[in-house]
Formats: structure tokens, C-alpha cells, sequence
């Protein structure tokens, strides 16, 4: 069963991803866990139980030595308002995590729109060639990109399978003039194939009417905010729980 903090800590890995692949950093103080990402100058604390004045100002300086011009702060909705926002952190989005079991469905096209795992983004620049890296690395991630009739990407998103088999959805993003064509879906499915053709033994067996007929359905988790809820709910996905996020802009 999927908890809060198996979600947190799949989040966490995340970014330490990303980090690992555009050359930033993972640091600690007093307890705050902390990633920085130089692709865009962001610097993430990850989900701080007991977070105080005195475990948060080390870690910030360190982020503006770095050259952090934005701060996002993940936290636990058990977190209650009131050191971060002491800080000048604002709040932002509630952090809607879902989660479900679904089955691998394979998909390599839907319509006019062709779905493959690629490790390059046509037109893409800056900080989105850069974090496409984590796909190339050692890691247990898979980049799905969808094209369109004459070659243009009009979609694209990671999928991240951590050692305990959960698998995590991250960036999701259609081109607005194709939305409501399934293109999501079918990014996501592509993404689901390609775990669910290894190391199946993570995955939950259905038996009963489906037995004879073997089939995996994979635990999945997928955090964002409230305007992505539909879409997610539409892949079969439930709420699993609600914490915040917030950010802080460091002057110049």
C-alpha cells in the first residue's frame, strides 16, 4: 500500500535525479533535507518535518552561494504554517498527491500522434535539454515524447521507478492545440509499458477473473495541483493525500 511518505521520499528521489544529471547538489542542515538545480536556478527543500529558524538559515545561504534565484519548500500538510512563511516564503498550489494501480497498456501510437521513449526533444533549449540527462544516466527512468503528423513534439513526460517498485509520473505537459485528444494517455501508457516489461515481481497480480490471462497492474504515484486532478483521475488514479508547497524569490 502506498502511503504519504513512500510518495514524499519517491518526490525526493526525484530531484535528486535531476540534480545528478545537471551537475547540481544534494546537502543537509540540521535536519532539512535540500537539491539544488543550477539548470534553473532553483533550489528545493524536500518535505522538512520539524523545520526551526535555525535548521533553515544555513541552508538557505548555501542555496543564494549557489546562485539559487528561486526556493520551493515541500511540506508535509502535518507541517503546520509559520517558521517558512517567516522567512517570506508564500504559498502556493496545494500539493495533491494521487496514487492508484494501474495495468500496462501498450501503446506505441494514438491517432495522428506517435508515442516512443526518445532521449532528445526536438526545438527543445536551456534547462529542458538539460534535465533530459536524467534519462540517459543510470537511473530507472524513461522519457516518453509524442510527435505529431510532420514531426513536431507535442508532448512529452519522465516516469521513475524507485527500488521499491513504485512508479512515479513527473512532467506531463501537452501542446495546448492538441489537449483533450488523449495524448496525455497515451504518453502515460507508453511510460507504463515500459516498466511493465521488467521486473514484473513489483507489480500486483490480478487473480480471479483474471486468472489464467496474467496480468500486472503497477503502483503508481503522481503529485501535482489542482488543475491536473481530471486528467489524473481520468488515467484511474485516487487522492492519497493533500500537503503545500511554497517559494521564496531571492532578491538581486
Amino acid at each position: 500500500m502506498t502511503t504519504i511518505r513512500d510518495a514524499q521520499s519517491s518526490l525526493t528521489a526525484w530531484y535528486g535525479d535531476l540534480a545528478a544529471a545537471t551537475g547540481g547538489r544534494t546537502y543537509t542542515s540540521s535536519g532539512c533535507q535540500w537539491v539544488w538545480l543550477p539548470a534553473r536556478n532553483r533550489l528545493h527543500l524536500m518535505f522538512p518535518e520539524k523545520p526551526t529558524a535555525s535548521s533553515l538559515r544555513p541552508g538557505l545561504a548555501e542555496g543564494v552561494r549557489l546562485g539559487a534565484r528561486d526556493v520551493y519548500a515541500w511540506v508535509n500538510a502535518s507541517v503546520r504554517p509559520g517558521v517558512l512563511e517567516e522567512f517570506g516564503f508564500q504559498p502556493g498550489p496545494p500539493l495533491m498527491w494521487t496514487h492508484g494501480l494501474l495495468q500496462p497498456t501498450p501503446t506505441d501510437k494514438l491517432a495522428d500522434f506517435n508515442i516512443s521513449i526518445a532521449s532528445s526533444v526536438p526545438g527543445a533549449r536551456g534547462a529542458d535539454v538539460d534535465e533530459l540527462d536524467v534519462a540517459n544516466g543510470a537511473w530507472p527512468v524513461r522519457h516518453a515524447l509524442a510527435l505529431d503528423a510532420s514531426g513536431q513534439p507535442v508532448g512529452r513526460g519522465f516516469a521513475r521507478r524507485g527500488p521499491s517498485g513504485l512508479v512515479s509520473l513527473h512532467s506531463i505537459a501537452v501542446a495546448s492545440d492538441v489537449r483533450r485528444r488523449r495524448v496525455g494517455t497515451a504518453l502515460v501508457r507508453r511510460l507504463l509499458n515500459e516498466f511493465g516489461s521488467t521486473d514484473e515481481a513489483n507489480g500486483e497480480s490480478l487473480n480471479g477473473a483474471d486468472a489464467g490471462n496474467s496480468v500486472t497492474r503497477l503502483p503508481i504515484v503522481a503529485a501535482a495541483g489542482p488543475l491536473a486532478q481530471p486528467f489524473l483521475r481520468s488515467l484511474g488514479l485516487q487522492p492519497l493525500g493533500v500537503g503545500r508547497q511554497l517559494k521564496l524569490r531571492i532578491p538581486r
